[in-house]
């Protein structure tokens, strides 16, 4: 009985997704054949993602956080600075700005190709491991969006000065927590698929992805090592955990181009909606 519930469940859903890909913009050639809406629940075909989407987004990404490293007071260096540090208002006065454009703008790329992804494993995805990733990355991008206000600084709040970082350094950990556990799933959705065993379609040729993700999997490998002792070794003042931190702002970049490769490869791998 729980079987036949749960396959009609499966079957209604996926039949919902199949109605919504009708109705998908595929054959819009340009920006101008898609609404403010299409561009927000990923409402667009894979050759306007790869060739439009992507290459737009990367562009103002990382034009703003070249603006903010140009305009940055002190000499930046990826071995001392971390991301976080070009936000800073404090320290970079004139430069700030191009940080957090960067995050808004990163924060409504990730949720518009969140839906994207989305309305592309639904169908060969149990419901709710589908909706558990969506969730997951909706997190992400919350957390981009306040990243991009709350900066690592301090602040005078009533002749007293207060650490942003108390905020600042939680709401990063959740995020890049929620968009680890978050792709993850995704995998597990896509390697299950691909077990066809199992039932699995082959939906997405895997091939394709393993070299970003070999990418992906060594920066988040690094971060995870370092990233703990540099926070221990901040909580306790100790420069010896802090040296076995490693270069936790180098890290933190390699992390940043570990996303890029990660979306990257999924953008090349999931086909369109055939």
């Amino acid at each position: 009985m729980y079987y036949k519930k749960n396959n009609s469940k499966t079957n209604r859903l996926r039949e919902s997704v199949k109605n919504h890909f009708k109705e998908l913009k595929i054959d819009a050639k340009s920006w101008k054949d898609y609404t403010f809406r299409d561009y927000i629940f990923g409402n667009y075909s894979k050759k306007f993602l790869t060739s439009t989407f992507i290459p737009t987004f990367l562009f103002i990404f990382l034009g703003g956080l070249f603006a903010a490293y140009m305009l940055f007071p002190e000499q930046y260096s990826v071995l001392t600075h971390s991301i976080s540090k070009l936000g800073n208002y404090l320290i970079n006065r004139t430069g700030w700005w191009g940080f957090s454009l960067s995050l808004l703008v990163g924060c409504f790329s990730l949720l518009s190709f969140s839906y994207y992804i989305y309305q592309r494993i639904a169908h060969i995805s149990p419901p709710k491991l589908a909706k558990l990733f969506l969730r997951l990355y909706q997190v992400t991008c919350v957390g981009m969006f306040l990243i991009a206000f709350i900066a690592d600084a301090e602040v005078n709040f009533f002749n007293s000065t207060f650490q942003l970082k108390i905020i600042h350094w939680p709401i990063a950990a959740i995020l890049f927590s929620c968009f680890i556990f978050g792709s993850t799933t995704l995998l597990v959705i896509l390697f299950r698929d691909n077990n066809l065993r199992k039932g699995g379609t082959k939906f997405v040729d895997i091939k394709k992805i393993i070299p970003s993700l070999i990418i992906f999997g060594i920066a988040v490998v690094g971060s995870a090592v370092t990233q703990p002792w540099a926070f221990i070794g901040s909580l306790l003042g100790s420069k010896i955990v802090e040296i076995l931190a490693f270069s936790t702002s180098m890290w933190e970049w390699i992390l940043f181009v570990g996303f890029i490769s990660f979306f990257s490869g999924i953008a090349i791998a999931i086909p369109d909606t055939e």
